[in-house]
């Protein structure tokens, strides 16, 4: 047996040592070691205060639970089949609206007709020509007023013909594009027939007004047309309400239905984020227990229970087992 021998001066001194710095800031809650003491890895050292971090992951997780909710809601909400039917339902009641307005309209036009072409005031001249007459040597505008009624009337007949003729061609199986040109088209002839019932009603109330304020009796008749032209704007401004709200709805359907693809996408990509967000909280809240990286020995202690501490300080100092001689 060859037994060498080798000799020397130097230092025995552990193989690795590591200050323990916290990640999370608090009071210290908890101390498990004790100067000197031999621990095993992932040993608990310390714990701070870590109730705020918990509430963050218990926010969390109910964030994610609602948009896992929200994403299955969607999709019973959404679905191709549930979207198509909803886009049909809204042309149907569309032409509901337009069916409905034309129980009123034709009327409407031809009150507005008797309002200001009969000759019920005056037997040999019209009502608009007879209003005209009776005040345009007390105000000339009354002849501007009168073309500008007139051409109002004019115009909102031609818009409603042609409607109503467009309106008889088409049914309630036709297709998507006709039923809804004929919803907007129904839309603008009930605001063009509004104004028009308002253009005459102001004419009248401006020859009321221009033989009252010279104390000249007007006639009667007057009276009853103002009132039939209020009925009037009651009755077609509550189609104009019902054909707004439907082109409304009938617009948000076809969005919905274009863009369900790109929605579903949309609620999946917030639900990863909820679940990234989730991960993010519980792994900070690892941070508020200080745990042993390696096997070891405690070689310094630097805080006890209720210190407060934050990630600039050491609070121990973790030396390993294993020792070299330098």
């Amino acid at each position: 047996s060859l037994i060498v021998s080798i000799s020397g001066t130097g230092q025995v001194s552990a193989s690795n040592q590591v200050d323990l710095k916290p990640k999370a800031s608090g009071d210290v809650i908890y101390v498990g070691v004790k100067n000197g003491q031999e621990i095993k890895a992932g040993a608990l050292i310390a714990q701070i205060d870590s109730r705020d971090a918990q509430k963050s992951v218990r926010d969390a997780e109910a964030t994610l639970e609602n948009a896992k909710i929200s994403l299955e809601k969607f999709k019973l909400a959404n679905s191709k089949n549930k979207l198509n039917d909803n886009l049909k339902d809204s042309y149907d009641d569309g032409y509901n609206d337009v069916s409905n307005a034309f129980l009123d309209l034709p009327d409407v036009m031809t009150g507005l007709h008797d309002i200001l072409l009969n000759n019920n005031l005056n037997s040999v001249q019209s009502n608009l020509s007879y209003y005209t007459d009776a005040i345009k040597e007390y105000n000339i505008r009354a002849l501007q007023y009168k073309d500008e009624t007139y051409d109002a009337y004019q115009k909102a007949q031609k818009e409603h013909d042609q409607n109503f003729e467009d309106y008889k061609s088409i049914t309630r199986s036709s297709d998507a594009t006709r039923l809804e040109s004929l919803i907007n088209q129904n839309y603008n002839t009930a605001k063009t027939v509004s104004e028009t019932i308002k253009s005459v009603n102001n004419f009248i109330q401006f020859y009321k007004t221009t033989l009252t304020d010279r104390n000249i009796k007007y006639n009667p008749g007057a009276d009853p047309a103002i009132s039939t032209l209020n009925s009037y704007t009651s009755k077609v401004n509550n189609h104009i309400s019902s054909l707004s709200a439907v082109k409304q709805t009938l617009a948000d359907r076809k969005d919905a239905f274009i863009n369900s693809d790109l929605d579903l996408k949309s609620q999946e990509l917030s639900l990863k984020q909820k679940e990234t967000a989730l991960a993010d909280t519980k792994e900070k809240l690892n941070d508020y227990y200080i745990r042993a990286p390696f096997s070891g020995a405690i070689a310094k202690l630097n805080v006890k229970k209720y210190d407060s501490i934050s990630g600039s300080a050491a609070i121990a100092t973790l030396i390993t087992d294993q020792k070299i001689a330098e």
